[in-house]
């Protein structure tokens, strides 16, 4: 019994491309799972929080990433990994653009939820 395995004609610049866009991807996830530590002094200052208050701020972060794990392994299974990471990019960068040019609070938020839904670095 022999099993043939199909293999798409893909070229090298195109799977560098995909290995680059999702690299740079992870990258920008890792900041931002950093760059918590940086504004924490401003935070401190802006809302009178203790240490206590500003690790349970922090770690809400991380508490919604692990409320996702399950759902985000699901669609990866169900998709391909180029899809998802091409979906989740595209909200991130609607999201982020939609919030720089709003001025209403309201419309803020919105995009600000929308780039949230690409769900931190769970995918």
């Amino acid at each position: 019994m022999s099993i043939k395995l199909k293999v798409k004609n893909e070229s090298p610049i195109q799977k560098w491309a995909v290995c680059c866009v999702a690299s740079l991807f992870f990258f920008y996830e890792f900041i931002q799972i950093n760059m918590f530590n940086s504004i924490d002094p401003e935070i401190v200052k802006a809302f009178k929080l203790n240490a206590t208050q500003l690790g349970l701020l922090s770690a809400c972060y991380f508490y919604s990433t692990v409320g996702f794990l399950l759902p985000a392994g699901q669609i990866l299974d169900r998709y391909s990994v180029k899809k998802v990471i091409l979906v989740t990019l595209l909200l991130c960068i609607v999201g982020i653009v939609g919030f720089l040019y709003q001025i209403l609070l309201q419309q803020q938020l919105f995009f600000v939820s929308l780039k949230e839904l690409e769900v931190h670095s769970v995918f």
